[in-house]
């Protein structure tokens, strides 16, 4: 059985439809899941570098699930990567403490797949920076879990709140069936 760590980043759960069901979901599914709510943890942005190092040693799985936010992940998660990963912990000479764990990148985005297909590009090619992180880090690329056509607000209908979470639990079930096979 594989630990798995689901760090999440977006800012504001608590208005997300999708985020919030495939945290939920995620946990009913996968045995043991371990999920970090990183904006929870650290509302004023000063991330507790040596717990969340912590974590990812505990963790054979390491699952980054977000909102696309302009073609990349939310500058909490990024700021999350940036102190988090550091050289001599995550890579460098005395670094590689992370070799051999698996990264899945797991994100929502508003686009559908056909709007993606129209602006000239693939989900697959928005990961592109975590498959080098996992390069660079002696982590094993895993793969990843995207899902499109998500678009609810807050005050929002009540039918895009619904359809949120029903590809929030779809997105879960993919996400579960893909750490299976790892």
């Amino acid at each position: 059985m594989n630990n798995v760590l689901i760090v999440c980043g977006h800012p504001d759960l608590q208005s997300s439809a999708a985020n919030k069901t495939v945290l939920e979901e995620a946990q009913a599914r996968i045995t043991g899941v371990v999920l970090d709510r990183i904006a929870d943890l650290y509302p004023d942005g000063m991330i507790d570098v040596q717990a969340e190092q912590r974590k990812l040693l505990q963790a054979d799985v390491v699952v980054l699930q977000y909102p696309l936010y302009w073609y990349g992940m939310p500058s909490i998660l990024q700021r999350w990567l940036e102190t988090v990963f550091q050289h001599g912990f995550s890579h460098g000479r005395t670094g590689g403490k992370l070799r051999g764990k698996k990264l899945v990148a797991s994100f929502t985005m508003a686009a559908s797949e056909s709007q993606c297909e129209a602006q000239g590009f693939e989900p697959g090619q928005l990961i592109d920076t975590q498959k080098r992180i996992a390069r660079y880090a002696g982590m094993l690329w895993a793969g990843f879990v995207a899902t499109g056509g998500i678009f609810s607000i807050p005050g929002g209908s009540e039918a895009a709140f619904e359809q949120a979470k029903a590809l929030g639990a779809d997105h879960a079930e993919r996400l579960a069936r893909l750490i299976e096979t790892l």
